[in-house]
């Protein structure tokens, strides 16, 4: 049947060549109005409870992009006008950027940070240090001594080393666009800049900022594993053809994939760009195997026409089979609630099936045109790959003797190494900093700054939200509203103590701390009343006395109007993987104790960047056994299939197997964490394993139904199909590992080493250890069975 399918193909070659091209230039319109940048709602799994509370949330208590900024003094302290008027600057530069949140842009400099102020105009909460500056020494030194008398301000806005003042600023998540945020914020820090005066910057507008910033660095790599992919092609291959058009299939196919991408409504974030490089791969992978084998067969029947209906309906089978096992490696991820994750697997879909056109039928048609090799370009290949056929003959020969116990004892010891390992995988980052970029990135510097000198770059909060009996207002039942209850408050405070006791907070804030203070104050600055009040008539002086001081929005990051919602506010010294499952842990531990329950209203987790951290990792967590599983699953089944046989299922699972905890035991062992980022290319890399072993296997049956011997077959077949495995993975390996020394982006670099050790291990996996168990088992699907497409 696929002999004749072959036969009208290049039959009518002109008319489906036209198709195509008009087809591609319909997706390259597409491809052009592509949009490059990163949507934050696309990074958040909608339905987790985190994040739900988060998005409820988030307008008034805070959102996940909140960036912290750090004017740091070399010599001598931050108490000198030069400095103040900076910080002052730098905040008033901040109201001018794009998405800004007005209300949540707070320094010492901004009307919303205050003191408790007691003089002949009674007592009041007065701006810091705002709308004026310091007018000489003296009013300075009053300064210093209102700050160093202020917890909430001292430890929080300025060091304690008085060397650094801190600003917060927080931008609104919709529509954010990170490149003019981050450019904006490089012009402040080259402005307020000088020889004392250095400025960090951390938070997530600042990262993905930098992220933009390396994306040309990272276009150039691209550019450059490109070209050694084809100079290495032709130095294997010694043709143009066997250079250019695998190249031409990967260059359809991407256009392909990249217009259904803009048709469908995605956006490109940067940090997928790995995936088209490895769906690059993965055509040229198959784009190699037509092509040799056109070489093969040209040289036989010394006609080109024949030599490409040959190839394919001789590697169409196999070639399908491949082609849908990647494709499914892609849609299973769309099992993760995450949207970037479900974009990124119908859109991974799409473009690996584009490989039907691209490699399974328009790769024969141009070769149909090409002409047969003449005989100096056909005797200087095969000069060129004797020794590496002789070779595989020799690995294919010594399978069949001692050399496959050899084979099974290695790839044992391997497997041990590798399970074990594996299991120390980090869900999440799995070190301080941010794993996108190196440790001493400029950013990552900057974080280590600023987390040993303040209480966090980081943030959550945990909401308190009173039941529906407790929300009607003082008004209408003349109670005191909910957050106001002293009980309420102690409880408050009682949940601060405990989390302030785990290592990994270096804070916590709400609205529990602005009334002891008042407190105090009303009690002639008596510190023994710096504690919160004991009945509701006391409270509600406290509270009286401290709205009379505040301006609107001044306490929107710790209540509502009503005080019907609360939020404590938490700082972590990391977002590791580790810190933030411990700290979770310990949040649920406490809410859930039935003597932490408050009859007015209960305690919720939670929002702000920690959050949805926690969300996005506890989804992965979740679902990566899923997705390992049903991929696997798909494989067996569609091999079983294909070969009529249930062994045939086995056999190529074991490869993938093997591959899977090989790379998450190499994972663990570099400290790369399985996040959002990461979880793509894990995924992918169970379809990319299985395609080597089909080719080879199929090849096998090939020869064997020739020449009946099974020993003959395995080693024709590593001399053919293997010989075009290892010019496509050898050419790969070396197209990617140069990433880990060119590139300024860590992701980049660790994805580009881990690219390589796959193909590495998918090659190993499907030149050796599935050829070792064809020689050992010796499958009747291999030497009797005939699967569905034969």
């Amino acid at each position: 049947m696929l002999k004749q399918v072959a036969i009208k193909v290049i039959k009518y070659r002109i008319l489906i060549l036209t198709i195509i091209i008009i087809l591609t230039g319909f997706f390259a319109y597409h491809t052009f109005l592509i949009d490059f940048r990163t949507d934050f709602n696309d990074l958040l799994p909608h339905e987790h409870p985190y994040v739900k509370i988060h998005k409820k949330y988030r307008d008034r208590f805070g959102g996940a992009n909140i960036t912290t900024i750090v004017l740091e003094v070399k010599n001598g302290d931050i108490y000198n006008l030069k400095t103040l008027q900076k910080i002052q600057n730098i905040n008033k530069a901040m109201y001018y950027i794009p998405n800004i949140n007005n209300l949540q842009v707070t320094s010492i400099a901004d009307r919303k940070v205050k003191d408790i102020v007691s003089d002949a105009e009674g007592l009041y909460r007065s701006s810091i240090m705002w709308p004026e500056l310091p007018k000489n020494e003296e009013e300075i030194q009053k300064l210093k001594e209102r700050i160093v008398g202020n917890a909430g301000i001292y430890g929080q806005y300025v060091s304690l080393n008085n060397k650094m003042l801190l600003l917060y600023a927080d931008f609104w998540e919709k529509a954010i666009d990170y490149r003019i945020i981050f450019q904006k914020l490089r012009e402040i820090v080259e402005k307020e800049s000088d020889e004392n005066h250095i400025i960090h910057m951390a938070g997530e507008p600042v990262l993905y900022g930098w992220v933009y910033h390396y994306f040309p660095q990272m276009l150039r790599i691209f550019g450059l594993t490109m070209l050694v992919v084809l100079a290495l092609l032709f130095i294997y291959i010694r043709s143009w053809r066997g250079m250019l058009l695998p190249v031409i299939a990967c260059l359809v196919s991407a256009v392909w994939g990249m217009g259904f991408a803009h048709i469908m409504g995605y956006n490109f974030d940067p940090l997928i760009m790995v995936i088209p490089v490895l769906l690059s791969a993965m055509v040229i992978s198959h784009g190699v195997q037509f092509v040799l084998r056109f070489e093969q067969e040209a040289r036989l029947l010394n006609d080109s026409i024949l030599a490409a209906e040959k190839s394919f309906y001789s590697l169409f089978a196999p070639g399908a089979l491949s082609i849908i096992t990647d494709a499914a490696a892609l849609a299973i991820v769309n099992v993760t609630p995450i949207p970037i994750m479900k974009k990124l697997s119908i859109m991974g879909t799409f473009w690996v099936l584009s490989f039907y056109v691209s490699v399974l039928i328009l790769l024969p048609i141009l070769l149909s045109f090409v002409p047969v090799p003449k005989n100096k370009i056909a005797k200087d290949n095969e000069i060129n790959s004797q020794y590496i056929e002789r070779g595989l003959r020799w690995v294919g020969n010594s399978l069949f003797g001692k050399g496959k116990y050899a084979v099974i004892s290695v790839v044992g010891v391997i497997l041990i190494w590798g399970i074990y390992n594996s299991q120390f995988l980090i869900v999440g980052d799995p070190k301080p900093g941010s794993p996108i970029l190196w440790p001493d990135s400029t950013y990552n510097q900057d974080v280590a700054v600023i987390d040993s000198n303040f209480p966090g770059t980081n943030q959550m909060y945990i909401v308190f939200d009173a039941k529906p009996q407790f929300k009607d207002t003082e008004e209408k039942t003349g109670a005191v509203m909910v957050c106001k209850r002293p009980n309420v408050l102690r409880k408050f405070n009682d949940f601060q103590r405990y989390l302030e006791r785990l290592p990994e907070i270096g804070l916590t804030v709400s609205l529990a701390d602005l009334i002891p203070g008042l407190n105090m104050k009303m009690m002639a600055d008596n510190p023994r009343w710096e504690q919160l009040p004991i009945d509701i008539d006391h409270s509600g002086e406290l509270f009286q006395l401290l709205m009379s001081g505040s301006d609107p929005g001044d306490l929107d990051r710790y209540t509502n109007y009503d005080y019907t919602e609360a939020s404590i506010i938490m700082y972590f010294k990391n977002r590791t993987g580790d810190t933030i499952r411990k700290v979770f842990a310990k949040c649920r531990q406490w809410i859930n104790d039935p003597q932490n329950k408050l009859e007015e209203g209960d305690f919720y987790l939670a929002g702000g960047l920690v959050a949805v951290i926690a969300a996005v990792n506890e989804t992965i967590l979740h679902d990566q056994t899923l997705t390992i599983v049903l991929a696997l699953a798909f494989v067996f089944l569609t091999c079983m299939i294909t070969y009529r046989s249930i062994f045939a299922g086995i056999l190529f699972m074991i490869p993938l197997a093997i591959c899977n905890f090989l790379t998450f035991a190499y994972m663990a062992f570099k400290g790369i964490g399985l996040n959002i980022n990461t979880l793509p290319v894990a995924s992918m890399g169970i379809g990319m394993g299985v395609d080597y072993g089909i080719y080879i296997v199929s090849r096998i049956k090939e020869e064997y139904h020739d020449v009946k011997d099974l020993q003959i077959a395995v080693a024709t077949a590593l001399a053919t199909s293997g010989k075009a495995v290892f010019y496509t993975a050898s050419t790969l390996v070396a197209g990617t590992i140069f990433w880990y020394f060119l590139s300024d982006l860590r992701f980049q670099a660790e994805m580009g080493l881990m690219l390589a050790l796959w193909m590495f291990m998918a090659m190993l996996g499907g030149m050796i250890l599935v050829p070792t168990l064809v020689a050992w088992i010796k499958p009747k699907f291999v030497t009797k069975a005939k699967g569905f497409f034969e």
